[in-house]
């Protein structure tokens, strides 16, 4: 589990980017009633490695729901599976919520680079400003983005996570 200083600078770095950090606890029942509000409305996926506590989150959120959770195995420090498949939720208040098995790895599958660097919202007013038209991002000369990483305009670690999905690299 990482220190709560590197969770306190990736919620500070995201919610710069302009995403809404939420802190919950299913423990504490601290944001249950805020994330619920939030996901009225919507289709909501809770996705991530096995043992993070998703099924968990469903429950503090719709406890007559009473999905089955599990222990992180003591063998290997990992979560076990105990959702095996994807089961949509209908939410008090309206909208659904999708709980899904756990997932050991993320990769992107035939996305070109392009496409990539636009998901990272702060490449936005950097893209098409490279020397090359053709620039991927990752070494070429005279790219822009490169540029804004070494002026710290573009936070390094999010750079770093970029190259790693457009090559297609695990963690």
């Amino acid at each position: 589990m990482p220190h709560t200083s590197e969770v306190e600078q990736a919620a500070e770095l995201y919610s710069q980017l302009g995403y809404k950090a939420l802190w919950t606890s299913t423990y504490t029942h601290q944001g249950i009633d805020d994330l619920h509000s939030l996901l009225k409305e919507y289709t909501t996926l809770f996705t991530g490695p096995s043992g993070v506590g998703k099924s968990s989150l469903v429950n503090a959120i719709e406890p007559e729901m009473a999905i089955r959770t599990g222990l992180i195995s003591d063998a290997t420090g990992k979560g076990k599976h105990t959702t095996t498949g994807s089961q949509l939720y209908p939410l008090s208040g309206g909208g659904w919520l999708a709980d899904s098995a756990g997932i050991r790895a993320l990769a992107a599958w035939n996305i070109p680079p392009e496409e990539v660097a636009y998901d990272f919202v702060e490449f936005r007013p950097y893209l098409g400003e490279c020397l090359y038209s053709d620039c991927q991002h990752i070494d070429e000369e005279g790219c822009a983005i490169l540029q804004a990483v070494e002026d710290g305009v573009i936070n390094k670690r999010r750079y770093t996570s970029y190259v790693r999905i457009v090559r297609g690299e695990e963690r």
